[in-house]
């Protein structure tokens, strides 16, 4: 084992440079509060939880598991060069999962085993691969904690004694994991689980109350972690936190061809780790037992489950939308590693041939992955985005325009001159849906892509892609106001002589809208106001927006239903409601229908055909829309419109697609067929400005995508607080601080403590006229669900002490206990009197004299009951240390276990028998 970390530690180290994008946003984030525990002493590790000057300011204490970064910044603290750090880093986490796998797998069976099991855990393929190419961090801490995970499952299923202590530890472990990456401690417990149930069907020396004191464990876990894990998962601070895009389970799903040999992975393609699959499936078939069979049943289901929703089996688990299905693979490593290690120690019987075999199948696991710790040379590119210069800028943000999207590296270089607005990875934001329309956006509407470098302030713009990206982002940001100012190797540097400032006014009258996928609709509506995700807000907030936007409620289309009465107070107070409701006719339905209006879908092939009925819309000349796709594509028409504006051809009829209704006092449009959607493909500009004036003619809405600046001086940022002073002649009832919300800010305006609310996950705050002191100070409890967590995690932890301290008063409980028939039964061991074996088992007899035994020696066979008597079988001394072999690897019983419960030394497991009983 010691080899393989050498070797292991040796390649790391002749690498260069991180070959994955990960591994640079981690290092990005422990480098600033590193440089801040230098700059303000070492308090600040405890207390610092905001990056203004990454992802605008995400608080890593809130939704980001905050393991990772508490541990990587010692490291950087000490060894401030980022290749050291990656080097000493990759080398510490593996050689401590090799150590810590030796030691699971020494408990169970011996030293041989447990080193060959350890080497093949370190050089699994797979765990490489999280590793190097992946350069997961938090995936690889989360994997210290599974073969501690494994060795307490295995004490709480096969001991009796004293077991508070260990459920403590196996709660500490599960915190440790869940802190590290939460998702990838919902897939081992999913993992865990099915290797419980497995052993318990393979183990009948296994009762079923004995997996209580394990999920007891993974709940304590739960528990211990409740200060980070209440409020992350919650969606009470951040409703789009957790969120994975439904197309990532598909992609990082695993493929049956992942199955095959390979000498190389270094273009990050998964593999199973084909040799240790087979090395298991041997040492199952070879040498059977109920643990061996039970974590290779568990391994092949969980490599089943990786398959995703090509494996079936995917689809049943509870939240797989939240699960990438190849991560499972870390876990079927770790089992085919434990599993294969039962093959040792190797017996007489063609040993060499074996020990070749053995060789061979664990270089065919280790080669694919080698070629993944050699690293890549030192990012020259992306380096180069340090010499971007500010002089033209101040207090402004960039944002990274690198199409297909920004890389770590990119975030990690830029980052050092100026505040980021996106990065990498952005699904992991609570702002993330916005962050990608503004690298889309410039191919589809410059307006909304305006507004939303406004808002947070942006100054600077750097550019990277192919020419198609590069020729729209180029056109959008001359609209912008922007100007090609430098270049930096590929990278082209924009910026603006004004921009915005970091406060700002928000226009009273402006459109609210709420849906899921929005692009379309801010095409045509680029100055509206996003909801988000958000349900359908009271009647007294609606009754603040003129004008409200109803869009693709795929995800949550029953809100417009259990909301409609809500809908109705809005409309009778005059409001104006624009619905697409395509995608929802199931939902809706069409004899329920939405505001006395139903809902139908049709399919249309190629193109649209459409004619224009009321001569108001300004628009007479019949349309035919190409929908690009190849295929048919379904969407929303309307029965009960009051005026229909658009018809739609479809089997040589008319079907209205676009129109209102009047309830109450306000108007309500209905726009069907995904309409604004091929408007956004290839539809004529003409036509999305001719919706806009017609839904909106009746109603006075704000359309600036640019907000008015307001002055502001002596503006100071740091990781815990926000502090400036403004001097405005005017009150501002609606003040937009280009500022990250969270509701664990306190705002002070003057010294007193004042509420504030939040603008598309900005700060918005009531502005009084004058001259003003304006302070936030981020409180980490802040709010109910930290400071319930605190609490649940530290009544959790007592508990769990008090546990263990009422056990140890109560006394130890019987240690040795077999299942007979059902009932767990007190076992003693005496020697053999045929053959010496000191573990011959004796049974309370089942006749009415209590004064009766049964002996059963599992060596020689010798039997004695009181009724009858059966001798052993005679053995020479290689047979009988032949027939112990096969005792513990049957029972997977160790040695030295078999010291700490029996009591004398292993080496001697037989007493010298002077003579044959009668």
């Amino acid at each position: 084992m010691a080899l393989a970390l050498a070797v292991t530690g040796v390649m790391i180290c002749l690498g260069e440079y991180p070959a994955r994008s990960d591994a640079w946003g981690h290092l990005a984030k422990a480098e600033y509060l590193a440089r801040l525990m230098h700059e303000e002493g070492l308090s600040t590790y405890f207390r610092t939880a905001w990056f203004p000057n990454w992802y605008l300011g995400d608080p890593f204490r809130t939704f980001y598991p905050p393991l990772t970064t508490l541990v990587l910044t010692p490291i950087v603290y000490f060894i401030p060069n980022p290749l050291q750090a990656h080097h000493f880093f990759s080398i510490a986490v593996f050689t401590l999962f090799g150590l810590l796998t030796y030691a699971f797998i020494r408990y169970c069976l011996d030293d041989l085993p447990a080193a060959c099991g350890a080497v093949l855990a370190i050089w699994a393929p797979y765990q490489l691969r999280t590793m190097f190419f992946e350069g997961n961090y938090p995936r690889t801490l989360a994997l210290l904690g599974l073969p501690l995970i494994a060795l307490l499952f295995e004490k709480l299923l096969s001991e009796e004694k004293r077991r508070m202590p260990n459920i403590l530890a196996l709660g500490l472990c599960w915190s440790w994991v869940i802190l590290a990456h939460a998702q990838q401690a919902f897939i081992f417990s999913i993992a865990f689980g099915i290797y419980i149930l497995a052993r318990l069907f393979l183990d009948p020396d296994v009762p079923l109350l004995w997996v209580i004191p394990c999920i007891t464990g993974i709940t304590f876990g739960a528990l211990f972690a409740a200060p980070w894990l209440l409020p992350a998962y919650s969606h009470a601070e951040f409703t789009q936190v957790p969120f994975l895009p439904l197309e990532k389970v598909e992609l990082f799903s695993a493929t049956l061809e992942a199955i095959r040999p390979s000498t190389t992975m270094s273009d990050g393609r998964i593999l199973f780790g084909f040799g240790a699959i087979i090395m298991a499936l041997l040492a199952t078939i070879a040498r059977p037992s109920p643990r061996r069979s039970a974590w290779f049943l568990a391994g092949m289901i969980t490599l089943w489950l990786s398959l995703g929703t090509k494996g079936a089996i995917f689809s049943l688990l509870p939240f797989n939308q939240l699960i990438l299905p190849e991560r499972f693979i870390n876990f079927s490593a770790f089992a085919f590693a434990f599993t294969a290690a039962g093959l040792l120690p190797i017996g007489n019987r063609a040993r060499y041939a074996r020990v070749v075999a053995i060789m061979i199948l664990a270089l065919i696991d280790f080669l694919p992955g080698s070629g993944l710790l050699s690293g890549k040379p030192y990012p020259t590119q992306e380096a180069s985005l340090t010499q971007i210069s500010k002089d033209l800028i101040s207090d402004s943000r960039a944002a990274l325009l690198t199409y297909p999207e920004p890389v770590a590296p990119e975030v990690y270089f830029a980052g050092r001159e100026v505040a980021l607005i996106n990065g990498w990875a952005l699904e992991n934001t609570p702002h993330h849906n916005a962050f990608r329309r503004t690298l889309q956006a410039p191919n589809w509407g410059w307006e909304y892509f305006t507004h939303q470098l406004s808002i947070w302030n942006v100054g600077n713009v750097i550019l990277k892609g192919n020419s198609q990206e590069l020729d729209a982002a180029q056109s959008a940001l001359d609209k912008a106001g922007f100007f090609h100012s430098e270049d930096n190797g590929p990278y082209e540097i924009w910026k603006t002589e004004n921009p915005p400032g970091m406060i700002q006014d928000i226009p009273q009258d402006r459109m609210l809208i709420f849906g899921d996928t929005l692009n379309p609709i801010l095409n045509i509506f680029p100055f509206a106001e996003e909801a988000g995700e958000t349900p359908i807000l009271s009647s007294d907030d609606l009754a603040d927006y003129p004008a409200v936007g109803l869009y693709n409620f795929q995800r949550i289309g029953s809100n417009l239903l259990s909301d409609q009465s809500i809908l109705e107070q809005y409309l009778d107070q005059g409001g104006i409601l624009i619905v697409d409701l395509s995608g929802m006719e199931d939902s809706i339905g069409a004899a329920r229908g939405l505001l006395d209006v139903s809902a139908l879908r049709i399919s249309l092939e190629d193109t649209m055909s459409i004619r224009w009925k009321d001569e108001v819309s300004g628009i007479t000349d019949d349309l035919t829309l190409d929908l690009g796709l190849g295929n048919s594509w379904s969407g929303a028409i309307y029965e009960g419109l009051d005026e229909v504006i658009a018809e739609v051809a479809f089997s040589d009829h008319w079907y209205p697609i676009l129109g209102y209704k009047t309830y109450g006092q306000g108007k309500i449009w209905f726009i069907g067929m995904n309409l604004l959607y091929y408007l956004q493909l290839n539809g004529p500009d003409y036509l999305g400005d001719r919706i806009l004036d017609l839904t909106l003619s009746e109603v006075k809405v704000s359309r600036a995508v640019r907000f008015e600046s307001i002055s502001y001086k002596d503006w100071m940022a740091g990781p815990t607080s926000v502090k400036f002073k403004t001097d405005s002649m005017n009150q501002h009832e609606e003040a937009l601080i280009s500022y990250t919300y969270s509701p664990r800010w306190k705002l002070h305006i003057d010294g007193q403590e004042v509420s504030f609310d939040s603008y598309e996950n900005l700060i918005k705050l009531d502005l009084p006229a004058g001259q003003h002191t304006i302070e936030l100070q981020y409180q980490p409890y802040g709010t109910l669900w930290p400071v319930s967590g605190l609490i649940i995690g530290v009544l959790a932890f007592t508990g769990a002490l008090t546990g263990v301290f009422i056990e140890r008063r109560s006394g130890d409980k019987p240690e040795i206990t077999q299942t007979i028939n059902g009932i767990i039964e007190d076992v003693e061991y005496i020697s053999c009197p045929f053959c010496g074996f000191k573990l011959a088992e004796i049974h309370p007899s089942i006749s009415t004299d209590s004064k009766q035994i049964t002996l059963n020696c599992p060596i020689c066979k010798y039997q004695r009951s009181p009724d009858a008597t059966t001798l052993g079988q005679k053995f020479s001394p290689a047979e009988r240390d032949s027939q112990l072999v096969d005792w513990l690897h049957t029972h997977d019983y160790d040695p030295k276990v078999v010291y700490t419960k029996w009591g004398f030394d292993p080496d001697t497991f037989f007493d010298i028998v002077d003579s044959t009983p009668e």
